[in-house]
């Protein structure tokens, strides 16, 4: 998704347009988790020569936070990549508001994964209502869909014996 900065944009898992605003969908399974280290600030070309990339689509909360994410707030969520999808949604909608990214995580039920929780809780609480940021576990996506009609006959099943302990 282009954000016009650098040769690698930010890639979302999903991305779902409509003239009513444009949703993000992005998904992290076990890299939250394991020996991490505070994620790296934003690349400096984010800010050089126009220091509001941010500020341009009115999001000016999302540009504070991308301000001082270089100080180790987030050792689990990969808020600097949030920050950089935000610009790329804002981009592609050609604008700041109708925007919501959905964020998608494993919880694996460690201490870590509680930290992760506490800093997506964090994050959130920062975004405010700029964007309209959700979080859900897989675990919570997969107990909707046990709700819905399976799209194929034992699929849920499959899941629910891979990857959720049915």
């Amino acid at each position: 998704m282009p954000t016009r900065f650098g040769e690698l944009p930010p890639n979302l898992d999903v991305v779902l347009c409509s003239s009513k605003g444009t949703v993000g969908i992005e998904s992290k399974f076990t890299e939250p988790y394991g020996n991490k280290k505070n994620h790296p600030p934003l690349d400096h070309k984010y800010f050089e020569n126009h220091p509001g990339r941010w500020k341009e689509w009115q999001l000016t909360i999302c540009q504070e936070i991308a301000e001082s994410v270089e100080h180790g707030r987030y050792k689990r969520l990969a808020v600097g990549q949030l920050l950089k999808h935000v610009l790329g949604l804002a981009h592609l909608h050609n604008s700041g508001k109708g925007l919501c990214l959905l964020y998608i995580w494993y919880d694996a039920g460690t201490s870590e994964a509680d930290e992760h929780r506490d800093e997506v809780v964090r994050f959130s609480a920062a975004l405010g209502q700029e964007i309209d940021f959700r979080s859900m576990t897989y675990q919570d996506l997969y107990q909707r869909l046990r709700n819905e009609p399976e799209p194929m006959e034992g699929y849920l099943a499959y899941l629910g014996s891979r990857y959720f302990s049915n």
